[in-house]
């Protein structure tokens, strides 16, 4: 399958970070880079095999020739089907009707061919199953982002730090500065823009990206939109992009760090229209959205993931139309993490938060149109290392 990828990152110079600290720091970021792309490599690898798999069984159940009929047959469909709603004329036909009469052919033609229709479509639903499992597969640690005004007590127990009306500009003062386990908060300005897209899919899909990312505002969003015209038997796609902020953080002792994040969301909206073509129709979409954390650090270097929307759709041959809009706007949402590994005492690292958008989709006789758009503002990013 056609594979893009695409990431940029700006690390500004810091009068504070040591020539040392600032090589270890791009160290860990290529690092990082690396290993997604190696994940990447393998996911893709792992579909472009579950799409030969899907062929390989539709060639020995029908044959070559037979399944090369097949498809010029639905195709030739697809044509008429449209040129029945031509005026004046098409004005007035029975739209049902007439879809039930086309699939009814498509039908006729498969037992002539040999092979049972119902058959066919449990190979495509087989095929939507193992695809799922392996573009689903999480690149790290993924836990539940949380609804700040739903679990309040959850919130105010994290931080000290949340006694206070952070949102409203107040910076209140550690009782010991010399405490090596106090919170550290930073706000808006931050400063790094950070982004990446990675699309992967087949020849009938088509993916398109728009950014959304202002460090100083603290603002951070991807608009996805993944398109299938005329899909055929085995069309397939995913879009990951990520928007990200980042802030220095040198910790005053070793150990692991816990991270706080508190955002709002100014964008949370899904889109999805699917219209049936003909021929052994089924469709898949699944949408992700989460806050994302990584640390940029040689020796402790990873990314997590608060998953805050989520939404699946699977339809066997019939029309379906999603708008999802769950998240409330402007409402406080926060993601909560721990680092796998320590840090070291004295080392600067790179904290980077912003959101990551995953769109997967399958379109076997399907045209598929979906559109993803996350916006949020990174309100605050609390740190410290656990006692």
């Amino acid at each position: 399958m056609p594979d893009c990828y695409h990431t940029t990152r700006r690390l500004p110079f810091l009068t504070d970070f040591s020539a040392r600290d600032r090589e270890l720091v791009e160290k860990a970021a290529k690092q990082q880079e690396e290993r997604q792309r190696r994940a990447d490599g393998l996911r893709r690898k792992k579909a472009d095999g579950i799409r030969e798999d899907l062929r390989r069984q539709l060639r020995d159940l029908l044959g070559a020739n037979k399944l090369a009929e097949l498809r010029q047959a639905i195709r030739r469909e697809r044509l008429a089907f449209r040129d029945l709603w031509q005026p004046p004329a098409g004005l007035s036909r029975d739209y049902a009707k007439e879809k039930k009469a086309g699939n009814r052919k498509i039908d006729a033609l498969v037992r002539k061919l040999g092979a049972n229709p119902e058959k066919l479509r449990k190979l495509c639903t087989e095929f939507d199953k193992r695809l799922l499992t392996v573009l689903s597969a999480p690149d790290g640690k993924v836990a539940h982002g949380y609804h700040l005004p739903g679990n309040l007590d959850k919130w105010m127990k994290l931080t000290p730090l949340h006694q206070y009306p952070l949102p409203w500009g107040v910076d209140p003062k550690p009782k010991d500065p010399r405490d090596p386990h106090r919170w550290f908060l930073f706000r808006t300005p931050f400063f790094w823009p950070l982004f990446s897209f990675w699309y992967s899919g087949s020849d009938n899909f088509r993916c398109d990206r728009e950014l959304f990312l202002d460090p100083t505002a603290g603002l951070v969003g991807n608009k996805v939109w993944l398109d299938c015209d005329d899909g055929d038997l085995d069309d397939l796609a995913q879009a990951r992009a990520e928007a990200q902020i980042a802030v220095v953080f040198e910790p005053p002792i070793a150990g692991i760090m816990e991270i706080c994040v508190d955002v709002q969301s100014l964008q949370g909206r899904y889109d999805l229209e699917i219209r049936d073509d003909f021929g052994f129709s089924r469709a898949m979409a699944v949408q992700n959205n989460f806050i994302m954390m990584s640390l940029l650090s040689p020796y402790a270097s990873e990314t997590q993931l608060a998953l805050m929307d989520h939404s699946e759709t699977y339809v066997n041959g019939d029309d379906s139309s999603t708008h999802n809009n769950h998240l409330n706007t402007v409402q406080h949402y926060f993601a909560h993490f721990f680092s796998s590994e320590p840090v070291r005492a004295g080392e600067s690292i790179y904290v980077t938060v912003g959101t990551r958008s995953m769109e997967i989709a399958s379109a076997h006789n399907m045209d598929l149109h979906s559109q993803s758009d996350y916006r949020w503002f990174i309100s605050s990013v609390e740190v410290h290392i656990v006692p």
